[in-house]
């Protein structure tokens, strides 16, 4: 399929005409390609929300490196880079190009800014302060994935995004011109720049921001290509979905190898297990994908039950000395070819908070003997 342009921007009608083509389209909502699990039960989960007890939150902010903004710009351009910036936003260089995904810098991943997950630890980087990107790629429309501030002053100041189908509607409502929108359906590509084309791939999850619009906007996997004479390299982003292995081998032989992988490993559980990979699922789909693994989405929100740390030591313990895998500190730059970040940096942090108390000092009394 020919790539997309930013040069023309769809109207409405050929928004509408787009979701009626789409495979994931149903008639009314967008549906994976497997059987969609019921949703879990939200009064239920609200309630292990509120009354389960459980290490969801370290004890202090995690340790993060501070971003040079001129750092992320201007590198080599023969090199693969990424920088984690927390959660699922990273910035990723590649081979000279740049994009940004999930850019969230909210405090909180909720409708409301004082209830809902609360972020750890800042962001490393000031988002004033962020370089123009050649692309901005949003996964999906959940909270944690898009904010709208982040979205707004990024639109004000004439980045260019895509989006999947559906979520675009999104960004025209708050304000940011069409023009500066690409929405895809899976399988579709388009080249925000020569050289650099990103394409929009199956996932198994979900979509919406509120109890009514589930499934209403398209969610997506993608793959980012940059070509430079010779040189070929692939990044594969899973954004959020489950385990669909026949999809991944599908995405494998139409995309060919990727040089490193992006996997959510955190805010995963029982109830939702068909559509967050988790520590399991992400090496499993990994081992399919090929590549670096670089784990993501963790060590920022309090999004499920599990220990605060338990994604990174679920993958840490089951990935094995063979696997190649990235572990970078919150707001460390890993570059493929070089030397990768393995060491549990995160561990600080319990230690510190299970280190017993060093003994109290006890004034003497007269009694006391000199």
């Amino acid at each position: 399929m020919a790539a997309a342009s930013y040069s023309v921007a769809m109207t409405d009608a050929d928004r509408a005409a787009a979701r009626q083509r789409s495979p994931a389209w149903d008639g009314r909502r967008f549906r994976n390609r497997l059987e969609d699990p019921p949703p879990a039960r939200l009064v239920r989960t609200a309630l292990r929300f509120a009354f389960e007890r459980g290490e969801r939150e370290p004890p202090r902010p995690l340790p993060t490196r501070a971003v040079d903004p001129r750092a992320l710009v201007g590198g080599d351009r023969e090199q693969a880079r990424v920088t984690w910036l927390g959660h699922s936003t990273a910035w990723i260089e590649l081979l000279g190009y740049t994009i940004l995904i999930d850019p969230v810098w909210a405090r909180r991943a909720s409708p409301i800014g004082f209830a809902g997950p609360r972020r750890f630890q800042p962001v490393p980087l000031p988002l004033a302060e962020l370089p123009r990107p050649d692309v901005i790629v949003i996964s999906h429309d959940h909270y944690d994935h898009l904010d709208r501030d982040a979205v707004v002053a990024l639109g004000a100041r004439g980045d260019r995004f895509v989006v999947a189908l559906g979520v675009g509607e999104r960004l025209r409502g708050w304000g940011v011109p069409a023009a500066q929108i690409v929405e895809l359906d899976w399988w579709q590509t388009v080249e925000p720049v020569p050289g650099l084309a990103v394409h929009a791939l199956p996932a198994r999850h979900f979509s919406g921001r509120t109890t009514r619009d589930r499934n209403t906007t398209l969610w997506a996997a993608w793959a980012f290509e940059a070509v430079r004479g010779t040189q070929r390299r692939q990044i594969h982003f899973g954004g959020d979905g489950g385990l669909d292995e026949d999809q991944l081998a599908e995405i494998v032989a139409r995309r060919g190898e990727n040089d490193l992988t992006m996997l959510e490993c955190g805010g995963y559980d029982a109830a939702w297990s068909t559509i967050h990979l988790g520590p399991d699922g992400a090496l499993r789909a990994h081992d399919i994908l090929g590549g670096v693994l670089l784990p993501v989405h963790w060590g920022t929100f309090n999004l499920a039950f599990h220990a605060w740390d338990a994604p990174a030591e679920a993958i840490l313990a089951d990935a094995g000395d063979a696997r190649p895998l990235a572990l970078p500190t919150i707001g460390e730059t890993i570059t493929l070819g070089q030397a990768l970040p393995r060491a549990p940096w995160w561990r600080v942090v319990r230690q510190e908070a299970e280190a017993p108390a060093p003994p109290a000092l006890v004034a003497p009394t007269a009694a006391d003997p000199p």
